[in-house]
């Protein structure tokens, strides 16, 4: 968090954990929230068809925090239905990346409307915020707060269902995730529009 930046090289299998030798703290929902895990093979959640949740013709903000704990590529953090119109996928050749894959509700615009590549990589066994943003005419995808890609390819044919842990393949799940999500939302506005820092506590609704 600090202004100048130093990158690490990690040996063995480090990672963090929800607790400190000094936070004796009772454990509050409220204070602390909480999260879901997702096993990696059968595990999603779907809201279907939730009219506030169709994002056409409105700015929107698609966020949350993820601890990835699987080693495999392709883990799904967000998708809507029909799939071919919005995809967020994690760890997608396996260096951390993120890539997103928009449409218009029955043909993809493009194969890859923003790859993060190597930038600011999302790391197993820690927690990350991600958060993609339309904003206007052009969506922008953010890691830990850090700008890492954008595209003029703005989706589209939104239908209102959403699916957080897998994506819809003509109506199956697949590219399950595996590790956790906490403070998932959608917020119909461009809640950032440039370098920010992560949250510090729960999202309000």
């Amino acid at each position: 968090a600090s202004t100048t930046e130093y990158f690490n090289t990690i040996g063995g299998n480090p990672s963090t954990k929800p607790f400190s030798p000094y936070d004796y703290d009772e454990y509050s929902a409220e204070d602390h929230g909480g999260s879901v895990y997702f096993d990696g093979s059968t595990d999603y959640l779907d809201i279907a068809g939730s009219t506030s949740l169709d994002l056409d013709g409105t700015d929107w903000t698609i966020e949350g925090w993820v601890y990835r704990t699987g080693t495999g590529t392709e883990h799904t953090f967000f998708s809507s239905s029909p799939h071919e119109t919005l995809i967020i996928s994690l760890n997608r050749t396996n260096n951390g990346d993120t890539q997103v894959f928009t449409g218009n509700g029955s043909s993809w615009v493009n194969t890859t409307a923003i790859n993060s590549g190597t930038n600011y990589p999302i790391l197993a066994n820690t927690w990350s915020h991600i958060a993609l943003v339309k904003n206007g005419n052009s969506i922008y995808l953010y890691h830990n707060g850090n700008s890492v890609g954008s595209s003029t390819d703005v989706p589209s044919g939104f239908t209102g269902n959403v699916r957080v842990g897998a994506y819809y393949d003509v109506g199956s799940p697949g590219q399950y995730l595996t590790g956790y999500v906490s403070d998932f939302r959608v917020t119909k506005s461009a809640v950032y529009s440039g370098a920010f820092t992560p949250p510090s506590g729960p999202l309000t609704a």
